[in-house]
């Protein structure tokens, strides 16, 4: 396709590298949150593009317009990315849509990430604290550590874009708009059955999706 295709695997690995660098987060929580995801969107775009130079570029998903009812959105159907909530009989995987039976590297390295780093105890390329065995892309959603969590709120869009100093508003943006869609798609799963309800770092962390955060 070309030197500016990049695959899914290799995409999510710089992502990943940034998240859960030793070095500390230098993709989020900072003044370089919405220029670096600017450029990794760009590398998204482009790499699209490589493969069919017909289509006019990224897909927009404006998700206010699905905050309400997400089970039922286009978005999450199998015309598109598949359902909302992975099947509870497969370990929560996705069997639908685009990213039906969607399987996990389980060769981080292959893409360019270290698997002593950035993979979880099972081999995936998912993060370190993923007790997730399951093979396929999974969706836990609408909780996170023991509380209902949505995919983002037209409030708190509208909040941020109030706020007064660069530095509020980045702060806002990355955690109210970009965060909340990651979590509450992604959500978070108890290891057993019997595990007490888990806060901050003890939470499982299930990342589904990844927003666009030009529109804002």
């Amino acid at each position: 396709y070309g030197d500016k295709f990049i695959t899914y695997d290799a995409l999510l690995c710089k992502h990943y590298t940034v998240v859960h660098s030793l070095k500390g987060d230098y993709g989020h929580f900072g003044p370089y949150f919405l220029i670096w995801h600017r450029i990794f969107e760009l590398a998204f775009e482009d790499s699209l593009l490589a493969i069919d130079s017909d289509i006019s570029g990224l897909p927009y998903w404006d998700y206010r317009e699905d905050v309400d009812d997400p089970d039922n959105s286009i978005i999450f159907s199998d015309s598109y990315f598949g359902s909302y909530t992975g099947d509870a009989n497969e370990t929560y995987a996705v069997t639908d849509g685009y990213f039906a039976y969607w399987k996990v590297n389980n060769d981080p390295a292959s893409v360019g990430c270290d698997p002593n780093f950035f993979s979880n105890a099972y081999g995936y390329m998912r993060d370190p604290l993923s007790f997730t065995s399951s093979p396929y892309v999974v969706r836990y959603p609408g909780e996170t550590c023991g509380e209902t969590s949505g995919i983002g709120s037209v409030t708190g869009w509208d909040m941020c874009l109030e706020q007064e100093t660069f530095a509020d508003f980045f702060s806002c943006q990355d955690r109210s708009c970009h965060g909340a869609a990651h979590w509450a798609i992604g959500g978070t799963a108890k290891v057993s059955e019997d595990q007490e309800t888990s806060s901050g770092r003890d939470c499982t962390s299930f990342i589904g999706a990844y927003l666009s955060i030009d529109n804002i």
